[in-house]
């Protein structure tokens, strides 16, 4: 039996070698266009046609447009064919819309075209879709008998394999790209990874990070690039890395702000951003810069926060590909929770140590209450017993002006036990209205004794007065602390100026507070001409215990006690400093106006003596139970003592139930009560007197601080001069 294609062979031996040909020449082509285009001739020529086409369809248009055309040498056919270049054809229109729609062969006989008379349309099917129509044409001497219409059917169905094979070829290549593509993407991944167990600084890791995908071949980078994160104060990009950039580059882009150049753009948009040349987004410019693109990404953590950008560069003219962009936003997102995590590592070791600092603040602060409480009730009998020493003496006697040096070293030795307390955080303020001013010159005669006689004190007030809410001690500790440490800055000598004032501050100038608001505020100064605070040591001078004196010459509280009672006053510190030129402290505080009562500290006590008034005192500590009980009784008063509360009963024996004092002086600490217990037993023994409180610690206990004020019962704070026991009893008992 002999096959079909045996007897074709046979028949047409010589168009068959040429399709053979043919078939050999289109599986080398690697355009499925070209393929089509290079068949159209050698099939023309097997059949000896006159002319053919090849139509495609195209969808922009929903129609068929002419690709390539090929003719013999005959006067008419050239015009027909610059006709034929115009035409569109839909679907199901003309003869290449029928093959098109129908994806059959089709005859048409008589066609109305000048030297040709019949037209075969062939549909070129790949694999089941019509991807080109052939339209070939005879000339009236010739016919369409069916062995060519079988060699043109053979000669295409050799041109829809050859297209077959390439698309195959074509795909087979795409995905052993792509597979090839994820390996290395998917290698570049571990790598990056990798550089987290690296032990290496944080800078180190962002630059490998960098200098790993830069430096891989497979993409069209040029060996250039840098990343950027945000700064969280300014919220502008700062360059963190760079590799390959001129020494003009990363001083043109160190800081970019939000909106500047691509970077900036991408800060803003929070899109990755293309540019395969420099064109007018690109703001920044230095000489000498050549031609080049862009691929900028936003890195973003995971809330979608971005936190930086990283930048490469491409070469001019560079045409962007989508799985550069996948992988660019792959890399993005993976440095992005690298910094994360470095951020919150860094986040928790500065919570640790903020912690770690507070510990030991809140045990400081617990051994300096302790220490406070034990030096108040020696300072309360050095005081007592030296205050009425001195007043019992004659006014002309020399020895009472030595006394009165020793109450002003008590007073001093008082302020550092408020230092203490201040810094322990268990200092109670007591905010009066006052004038700022009463309280500088209230302290001039004071500070002229601490800071000698080499140096020159100017204290400048305006003439209304400049009212703020605070506690006076405080304030007074506030400007005591920033002179002395202005003192101790001039060794040779110089000039103190403390001035005080009023501004008005709009939010929007940098002299509002701190978070922006504006208003009127009182301000304090204090100047000195001495050497100026070192930058490095200007981050730290507000840290407690930090001092650059030597040993033994400071305790390292004052400024930062200063800080502490700034801040205690909802004020705002600044320091202006520079060496051998000298250093300003700016205090400002918010204003008061119209004020009805002024408290002015340092005015001298009213003292009202007693006239026979009975006052029970109860102290544990013998001294200062015996100090107080001289005290009231020189002053008029008819007293009583007892150092534990179950001694005090004994002074109720035979009095009916009836309180026989006025008043009760007591320790708030008491060895068998303290706090509510002992008010408590208070009450019930004694319900008929009133009650003063006195402490040398601190009372922490939000109940016991709300049930004095409950009960209206005032506090007197160790250590306390005669005068300020005497004043306190009048007005208990008022």
């Amino acid at each position: 039996m002999v096959c079909k294609e045996s007897v074709f062979m046979v028949e047409f031996a010589p168009e068959a070698s040429l399709l053979l040909d043919l078939l050999k020449t289109l599986l080398k082509e690697e355009d499925a266009d070209r393929a089509v285009e290079t068949a159209l001739k050698p099939i023309l020529q097997a059949v000896a046609w006159e002319y053919g086409e090849v139509w495609i369809w195209d969808h922009s248009l929903q129609s068929l447009v002419l690709t390539s055309v090929e003719h013999a040498d005959k006067p008419a056919l050239p015009e027909f064919a610059r006709k034929s270049a115009g035409e569109r054809f839909s679907m199901g229109e003309g003869l290449p819309g029928r093959v098109l729609q129908n994806k059959t062969i089709i005859l048409e006989e008589n066609v109305r075209v000048p030297g040709l008379n019949a037209a075969l349309g062939i549909p070129v099917v790949v694999p089941d879709i019509v991807a080109y129509v052939m339209i070939f044409y005879l000339s009236p001497i010739q016919s369409a008998d069916s062995k060519c219409v079988e060699l043109v059917s053979i000669a295409v169905k050799q041109l829809e394999m050859a297209i077959s094979c390439l698309q195959t070829r074509k795909a087979l290549q795409k995905a052993n790209l792509s597979f090839r593509r994820t390996l290395e993407v998917q290698n570049t991944i571990n790598r990056l990874t990798a550089l987290l167990l690296k032990d290496q600084s944080f800078d180190a890791t962002l630059h490998d990070f960098l200098e790993i995908i830069i430096e891989l071949p497979w993409l069209a980078f040029t060996r250039k690039g840098c990343l950027f994160l945000v700064d969280e104060n300014t919220g502008h990009l700062v360059m963190r890395a760079h590799y390959g950039l001129d020494k003009a580059i990363v001083e043109a882009c160190a800081i970019v702000p939000v909106g500047r150049c691509l970077c900036g753009k991408v800060l803003e948009l929070g899109e990755i951003v293309f540019k395969s040349c420099i064109d007018d987004d690109h703001d920044t410019q230095y000489p000498g810069m050549k031609e080049h693109g862009h691929y900028c990404s936003p890195l973003k953590t995971g809330k979608g926060k971005i936190i930086g950008v990283l930048n490469f560069y491409v070469k001019h003219g560079h045409v962007s590909e989508p799985w550069e962009v996948q992988f660019i936003d792959i890399a993005s997102n993976l440095l992005a929770q690298i910094i994360e995590k470095e951020n919150a590592q860094e986040q928790k070791h500065l919570t640790e140590r903020k912690l770690m600092h507070l510990q030991r603040e809140e045990s400081i602060g617990r051994l300096a209450s302790g220490i406070a409480h034990d030096f108040n009730n020696l300072l309360a009998v050095i005081l007592g017993y030296t205050e009425m020493t001195r007043d019992s003496l004659p006014e002309d006697l020399a020895g009472r002006e030595d006394l009165s040096e020793v109450l002003i070293a008590c007073q001093r030795a008082r302020s550092l036990t408020r230092q203490l307390l201040l810094f322990s955080r268990n200092d109670v303020i007591e905010k009066v209205k006052l004038d700022l001013n009463e309280v500088a010159k209230n302290l001039i005669k004071m500070l002229g004794r601490l800071i000698g006689e080499q140096i020159k004190l100017e204290v400048i007030t305006p003439d209304e007065p400049t009212y703020v809410t605070g506690d006076p001690g405080q304030m007074e500790q506030l400007i005591l602390n920033l002179t002395i440490n202005a003192r101790d800055a001039m060794p040779m000598g110089g000039r103190i100026i403390i001035k005080i004032g009023k501004m008005v501050c709009d939010e929007t100038t940098s002299d509002s507070t701190p978070d922006k608001t504006g208003g009127a505020f009182a301000y304090l100064t204090i100047t000195d001409t001495g050497t100026g605070i070192p930058q490095e040591v200007l981050a730290k001078i507000f840290e407690p215990f930090f001092t650059t004196k030597p040993s033994g010459r400071g305790t390292g509280l004052g400024l930062a006690t200063a800080k502490q009672i700034v801040d205690r006053h909802d004020g705002k510190i600044e320091v202006q400093t520079q060496l051998q030129a000298g250093t300003r402290f700016t205090i400002r505080f918010p204003l008061v106006e119209e004020l009805e009562h002024i408290s002015i500290p340092g005015n001298s006590l009213f003292v009202k003596k007693g006239t026979g008034q009975r006052i029970l005192v109860l102290e544990d500590e013998n001294i200062l139970l015996e100090l107080a009980i001289k005290i009231l009784s020189k002053n008029g008063y008819s007293v009583s003592g007892a150092s534990r509360p179950s001694e005090a009963i004994k002074y109720l024996s035979g009095k009916n139930g009836a309180c026989p004092f006025d008043l009760v002086f007591s320790d708030l600490v008491m060895p068998e009560f303290s706090g509510i217990k002992l008010l408590d037993f208070i009450g019930n023994y004694f319900s008929g007197a009133k009650l003063l409180i006195t402490t040398g610690y601190i009372i922490q206990e939000p109940e016991l601080l709300d049930h004095l004020k409950k009960l209206k019962i005032p506090l007197l704070h160790k250590p306390y001069s005669v005068s300020e026991l005497l004043q306190a009893a009048g007005q208990s008992l008022e």
